[in-house]
């Protein structure tokens, strides 16, 4: 199990570089001059030529990758051109909201789509299972923005169940937290939710077909034990990793949600970010990002060994 966790972590910092490098010279080849930015709207040329300077811009490329790289292995994320604060508390300050509203909307995936991929399973070709497949090709075709919108307009506005905006830290009000995260985290949780139905439904159909599961029901054993305890856990594999790539979707989708339901989070600096052209910010959300889902995949991976001795091996 070492030597595969030991691959895992190696293929994981490889590919964390190869993302900081292609983010960095995208960033430096795309149109606007950060250090207009720095200086600020109404500076002059001279100014504007020191600001250039302070923050090394007048460097070469590779020279500017090679400090900012070394920089983040010693943990300093350089500072933000508009805030003149450090990008690591800017960060900081906004993980929360975005970590918060990620986590409700994967428990809502995992609370509606588990329960009805078995149900769609064990009942293939019924009624309940047509409605699950429609429901779920509905929530993969409705786009993000246009969902947000409906929920607001329904659920806030014609029926004030829930509040349309804003956001209320866990540690301050724990109802209002939720409260204020339910029409958010829906919105992004829906189509996970219809994507994992569908995997469910067709990794555990697969499954019920094999002999082991006829010979276990042969043998007398309840159907609930067959489909929950044997079943179930040889059709988690696929369904694991279809999970694992949701997550870099949430964190992808976060970005209109926040912005639609004014949640200040890490998709709405984002985009004040590139709105400002904000380099060190931008790289810093990217890097918070890439290690986000690294981590998530590599937590997939190992699942594998737990769900399937083979894969130990």
């Amino acid at each position: 199990m070492l030597p595969f966790i030991g691959r895992r972590l190696l293929a994981a910092g490889l590919t964390l570089l190869l993302v900081l490098t292609i983010s960095f010279l995208l960033l430096h080849v795309t149109p606007g001059d950060p250090a207009t930015v720095a200086a600020g709207p109404d500076a002059d040329e001279a100014t504007v030529e020191a600001a250039r300077e302070r923050l090394g811009l007048n460097n070469s490329i590779f020279s500017q990758f090679t400090l900012w790289i070394t920089n983040v292995f010693q943990g300093d994320f350089g500072l933000s051109y508009v805030q003149n604060r450090s990008v690591l508390d800017v960060i900081l300050e906004r993980i929360p909201v975005t970590a918060s509203l990620v986590f409700l909307s994967l428990i809502f995936a995992l609370i509606i789509s588990i329960p009805l991929g078995i149900l769609a399973a064990v009942r293939r070709g019924r009624l309940s299972d047509r409605i699950a497949v429609v429901g779920s090709s509905l929530g993969i075709a409705i786009p993000d923005f246009f969902l947000g919108l409906l929920l607001a307009l329904g659920l806030a506005v014609a029926l004030p169940v829930f509040p349309a905006t804003g956001y209320i830290p866990l540690g301050t009000d724990p109802v209002g937290w939720f409260q204020h995260l339910v029409l958010p985290s829906l919105t992004l949780g829906t189509a996970v939710a219809a994507e994992l139905t569908r995997h469910v439904r067709a990794s555990l159909s697969d499954v019920l077909e094999l002999d082991y599961v006829r010979t276990a029901k042969a043998k007398g054993m309840g159907s609930r034990s067959v489909i929950l305890k044997h079943a179930f856990r040889n059709a988690a594999m696929p369904v694991t990793t279809v999970f694992g790539l949701q997550v870099a979707r949430l964190l992808g989708s976060t970005v209109i949600v926040e912005k639609i339901f004014n949640l200040p989070g890490i998709g709405q600096q984002l985009i004040q970010s590139i709105l400002e052209r904000d380099i060190p910010v931008i790289l810093g959300i990217g890097l918070f990002s890439a290690l986000i889902i690294l981590i998530v995949n590599l937590l997939v991976d190992l699942s594998y060994g737990w769900l399937s001795p083979k894969v130990r091996k």
